[in-house]
């Protein structure tokens, strides 16, 4: 009997999908849920909420525009509030307003400490559950606290050698291939009256990307790790060769090099009157293609000592959109957050602004952009993963590391100390709150 019955239901269940497909003409009842149906299975409605955005990048007004025109497209119904604060008061406004607990609903956070100061006062949350697969590992690690990632990178920076094609061209010059041959490019460009190398010694920041520059190549991912884990330091013999290399270069530089500040350099390069600045790719379209839009600018990393060995590149996060823990509508915040993860907001953001988003899934017009279409192509291939200077843990005690190399350097190059005794100097002030050199 049961037998009879459960055939019975099964033709039963049969014809009814049969009726259900034969009438998928005609136009459907629309059917009232049950008051037993469980409410999950309820659409979610979403409450329109107003999200504050603050950050230094004033003119990113435009690209959170360009978000909220897709936001609306798909019914999200949140407003979002942006506010552009001056990059050099931003920090101290965005401090006293958290710690108030007036923040924003979401920031932008600097990388490296600047993330890692607020997530360690928890005052920012995780967001390991936002879909973070765009995004290389060691650019996630820049904006991340103790394993958890706290801010959406958005951009990324890196550091090189730019030279005016147009210099090199006129005198046989090609991109050197080892160290000997930039050391040769830059005597025979001296030996004709063009001075090599623009450098903005007067800011010790510009110094640091020296440092950047040339570390990348000679000092690599495993010297860096071994320096944060404390098996090796900065009076290291690699990082004095480093030092002595930046100090050969300074008699390739303009007279009185060490009293010209950053934005000078820029423009003595962009002018043709140097043949080449240690520069980041941010420095092209705000600077050298504005100063002079038909410059023929070409780019090389700073190369080894024997030809085919590696070279490097020094990238580091600019920044990250992070959430604030105390925001009244952190749900809406974290969707918010979770846009500007996908690939289609980084495409948005590099096309916008011709910078290198923190997401590596975008492309650039080579023929348009190609220093950007090169630089996210050594990014990919050649990107430290582990970094030395700027983003490192180096960066987040006082002294800081920046603070205390941009100084020395200032004055090594002003031959008042040796690479050694700059090393040294470096390495003590590190030493006396870096916890691996204090053991």
């Amino acid at each position: 009997m049961r037998r009879h019955r459960t055939l019975a239901a099964v033709i039963l269940a049969l014809s009814l999908l049969v009726t259900a497909c034969g009438g998928s003409k005609s136009t459907p009842t629309p059917t009232t849920p049950s008051t037993t149906e469980p409410s999950a299975q309820k659409p979610v409605e979403k409450t329109p909420a107003t999200v504050t955005v603050w950050s230094w990048r004033t003119q990113d007004e435009a690209l959170w525009k360009k978000l909220q025109e897709k936001m609306d497209a798909n019914n999200e119904k949140i407003t979002i509030e942006f506010r552009g604060i001056k990059s050099t008061e931003f920090d101290s406004v965005l401090k006293t307003a958290m710690s108030g607990g007036d923040g924003p609903d979401l920031f932008t956070a600097r990388g490296g400490a600047g993330t890692k100061t607020y997530a360690e006062a928890k005052q920012i949350v995780p967001l390991d559950s936002l879909d973070l697969k765009g995004f290389d590992k060691g650019i996630l690690e820049q904006a991340s606290f103790e394993g958890k990632v706290y801010a959406v990178p958005f951009a990324v920076q890196t550091e090189t050698f730019f030279y005016n094609k147009k210099i090199f061209d006129a005198n046989g010059l090609k991109e050197p291939q080892t160290w000997d041959e930039l050391m040769k490019t830059m005597e025979t460009l001296k030996s004709k009256g063009i001075t090599p190398l623009a450098v903005g010694g007067k800011d010790g920041y510009a110094l640091c990307l020296m440092v950047d520059t040339i570390g990348a190549t000679f000092l690599g991912d495993q010297w860096a790790s071994d320096a944060i884990a404390g098996k090796t330091n900065y009076a290291d013999a690699k990082f004095v060769d480093v030092l002595t290399k930046i100090n050969n270069l300074q008699k390739y530089a303009q007279k009185d090099f060490i009293g010209t500040a950053q934005r000078d350099a820029r423009t003595l390069f962009a002018t043709g009157q140097t043949a080449m600045i240690i520069d980041g790719i941010w420095a092209v379209n705000t600077y050298y293609l504005k100063t002079d839009p038909n410059i023929q600018l070409g780019s090389f990393l700073a190369p080894p000592a024997k030809a085919g060995d590696p070279v490097r590149l020094y990238p580091y996060v600019d920044g990250g959109y992070a959430v604030n823990a105390a925001s009244k509508v952190k749900e809406a915040a974290m969707r918010v957050a979770g846009y500007t993860a996908t690939d289609e907001f980084a495409q948005l953001y590099a096309d916008l602004f011709a910078e290198i988003p923190g997401n590596k899934n975008v492309k650039f017009d080579a023929a348009k952009q190609p220093m950007l279409a090169k630089a996210v192509e050594q990014k990919n291939a050649v990107g430290l993963k582990t970094l030395f200077r700027i983003r490192s843990p180096f960066d987040s005690g006082t002294p800081d590391i920046s603070t205390s190399l941009g100084a020395n350097l200032q004055g090594m190059l002003s031959n008042k100390q040796t690479p050694e005794q700059t090393a040294q100097a470096l390495q003590k002030d590190l030493a006396s709150w870096y916890p691996a050199f204090k053991k």
